[in-house]
């Protein structure tokens, strides 16, 4: 990890595009979630990275 990676959303943007093809890491208002995944229309969510 990038020693400039100091927040989460820093970490995650960096080590999900290192997964194998169609992870995604998702921020919703409570949660996030990191699954296989293709779609990228959650109004109430924002796509943090994709493998």
């Amino acid at each position: 990890i990038s020693p400039d990676r100091t927040t989460a959303r820093g970490v995650i943007e960096e080590l999900v595009p290192q997964l194998p093809p169609g992870w995604q890491a998702t921020a919703l208002s409570a949660v996030l979630i990191l699954y296989k995944e293709k779609n990228d229309k959650y109004p109430q969510a924002n796509v943090l990275a994709r493998s």
